[in-house]
């Protein structure tokens, strides 16, 4: 049952930049960065409930991340390029607009689904929450991808280099 709780989170990528290189430049990352942080944060909150089976307390979760998407993906859309550089600011757009589209469609079924409780979740049902995760892992892979490269290029361009992700210890955990 963890690994199907670690779709809330699958291969998601946050980069933190050091301090180093245009001040500028680094703002610039940091504000989307915490954009990002700020979905990931609701996105483990959801996670959490998905072993709880209290469907009220699950689309609770469900709705704060809904919220912070919205709020994430205006704050981003708001966003100018950066000396021309666009890459970057419309990569993580695209990675949002996943996250919205998950959290409007996949996520209602995984808790529609867990609300049965374990007891009434049939071997369908289980197949399903597999295939809705492996479905999420593989769609969400080519927006990491492109949003991990995009960030990387930025590092290299203005001179930043790139740390560690402040999440990933905790996404880890989910995949076991």
């Amino acid at each position: 049952m963890k690994k199907i709780l670690s779709i809330a989170v699958c291969f998601v990528v946050v980069l933190c930049l050091a301090n180093c290189g245009s001040g500028a430049a680094i703002n610039y990352n940091d504000q989307i960065v915490d954009y990002q942080g700020k979905i990931i944060e609701k996105m483990l909150a959801l996670s959490d409930t998905f072993q709880q089976n209290n469907p009220g307390v699950m689309d609770a979760k469900l709705k704060a991340l809904q919220l912070q998407i919205d709020e994430s993906l205006a704050g981003i859309k708001q966003m100018k390029d950066f000396k021309g550089n666009i890459r970057l600011r419309d990569g993580a757009i695209a990675l949002f607009e996943f996250y919205q589209s998950i959290a409007s469609t996949e996520y209602p079924e995984i808790i529609n689904i867990l609300s049965l409780g374990v007891e009434n979740i049939t071997d369908g049902d289980r197949q399903r929450l597999l295939d809705i995760q492996k479905d999420i892992t593989e769609r969400e892979a080519q927006f990491d991808n492109e949003l991990q490269a995009a960030q990387k290029e930025f590092a290299m361009v203005y001179g930043i280099d790139i740390k560690g992700n402040k999440y990933q210890e905790q996404i880890d955990k989910l995949g076991k």
